[in-house]
């Protein structure tokens, strides 16, 4: 399928003056050089990691200390701020004492840095980016089920020009 869609990108359409913008996880094969791939020469690539899986990367690991949850999403999401993260970080790290001191915790934490530390650049959110488009349309996580309802085979199918729309 990889191959195919590269192929099909390629032969389709010049996107040598395209601004593509990319969402994902980035769980395996979901990582920016991934798209990259896939989408071969383009004007300029954009890609977002996903804000929900962000937030439950964020809360899975701090699950110790929910108070500090909202701190974290507050300063990476909305405020951008790798200081400021860093300080919530090391706050969160300092208060590990007592019954909180676990190994678990602590690797969690670790986790949770590096995590947001590789991933900073594509934590970036769309509105302090200065792209040069207005808004972005999230087409496919809204309608997910019905990409899935169709590409499963399950009675539901697109025509060649349903499928290009798309």
């Amino acid at each position: 399928a990889l191959r195919e869609i590269k192929a099909y990108l390629a032969n389709t359409y010049d996107l040598s003056d395209t601004l593509i913008i990319s969402n994902a996880d980035g769980g395996a094969g979901y990582a920016k050089k991934d798209f990259d791939e896939i989408v071969g020469y383009c004007r300029q690539h954009e890609h977002f990691l996903d804000v929900f899986h962000l937030n439950k990367k964020i809360k899975d690991r701090l699950g110790f200390m929910p108070a500090m949850q909202s701190k974290l999403i507050s300063a990476v999401e909305f405020k951008y701020d790798r200081h400021l993260t860093d300080v919530i970080l090391d706050t969160i790290e300092s208060n590990l004492v007592d019954e909180l001191n676990t190994p678990e915790n602590h690797e969690n934490l670790r986790r949770l840095r590096s995590y947001l530390h590789r991933r900073w650049v594509d934590i970036k959110p769309f509105k302090m980016r200065h792209l040069s488009v207005i808004k972005a349309i999230g087409c496919c996580e809204s309608n997910h089920r019905k990409y899935t309802y169709r590409v499963k085979g399950q009675g539901k199918y697109w025509s060649e020009d349903g499928a290009e729309g798309i």
